[in-house]
């Protein structure tokens, strides 16, 4: 009877498996549908040149959720994922920038604020960064903001980890 129970189940995973993983996909095509993106002019401190290569390539920014914590209350409706900052260590005005083409985002960081020389770090399909609240709220759950050398050093220790720039991806 065991056997009989163990080989039901695997029929039945093995018919319902690619059925469900379909409909999961279908759900997240439906609710990437629902994350606001913004052009690159939408973010008016952004140096012209860098406006022009990002809607050049292509680029929207998506907007993210940045979470019900007291912190990031001052930043709702605040257009986010485009940063200013000295990445290089160069002592020049840099910037990174969370791109999306074709429903896949990179950070793209503009080295010495020229688009000269432009850092590249993939971070994967929109659709498997975003998160569905119980209430059907959809998030973009990746963000870039600007952040201290104490939150910086605070998170090494933290986490054990080697040093790293004055950037960080949520």
């Amino acid at each position: 009877m065991t056997k009989l129970l163990l080989l039901i189940t695997a029929f039945l995973i093995s018919f319902s498996g690619p059925a469900l993983a379909e409909d999961w996909e279908n759900k997240l095509e439906n609710h990437l549908s629902k994350v606001k993106y913004l052009e690159p002019k939408d973010f008016p401190e952004l140096p012209r040149n860098i406006v022009l290569e990002l809607t050049t390539r292509g680029c929207t920014i998506p907007q993210s959720y940045l979470g019900p914590y007291p912190e990031a209350q001052k930043y709702l409706g605040t257009p986010n994922n485009v940063i200013k900052g000295d990445f290089s260590g160069e002592n020049s005005d840099e910037w990174a920038v969370i791109c999306s083409i074709n429903e896949v985002s990179s950070i793209l960081v503009f080295l010495k604020g020229t688009t000269e020389e432009i850092a590249f770090f993939e971070l994967g399909k929109d659709k498997d960064l975003i998160d569905v609240e119980t209430d059907g709220t959809v998030l973009f759950i990746r963000h870039i903001k600007t952040t201290t050398r104490e939150d910086i050093l605070h998170y090494q220790r933290m986490y054990q980890a080697p040093e790293f720039d004055s950037y960080n991806t949520g």
